[in-house]
């Protein structure tokens, strides 16, 4: 299965796509499904779902959540991500089912590093 599980709409600050287009460019990708991941926010990523009317494509409503230690995904979600402490927030995403990853565990900016050793926290992630 193809899917690209990054996609930003303009419910993020970084992206001007309009949830529309994500899904018809996607689809005309060849993609089987996506994951919208706008920055702390999931309306984009529930438009993009109520747009979809393929049962064959997936649509994964998701969050990139910026927490007190970098940037993590949250997948499968139904409900936005509050807080932003680390902890809470991987389990915010447990409690509601859904999967979490580091965004950007390696990046070259000191700034936008995730700041906390992976090891002590891999039984809380997906993957990294």
């Amino acid at each position: 299965m193809k899917y690209d599980l990054h996609i930003h709409t303009n419910y993020s600050l970084c992206s001007n796509l309009k949830p529309e287009i994500v899904l018809k460019v996607a689809k005309k990708k060849g993609f089987d499904g996506i994951a919208v991941v706008d920055h702390n926010e999931i309306k984009g990523a529930l438009k993009v779902k109520k747009l979809n009317r393929d049962k064959d494509f997936e649509v994964v409503v998701s969050s990139e959540v910026k927490t007190n230690k970098g940037d993590v995904l949250a997948y499968y979600i139904n409900k936005q991500i509050k807080s932003r402490d680390l902890f809470e927030v991987l389990d915010e995403i447990k409690q509601q089912g859904g999967l979490a990853v580091i965004a950007h565990p390696y990046r070259l900016l000191p700034h936008l590093r995730f700041r906390y050793p992976i090891q002590k926290i891999k039984n809380k992630i997906a993957c990294f």
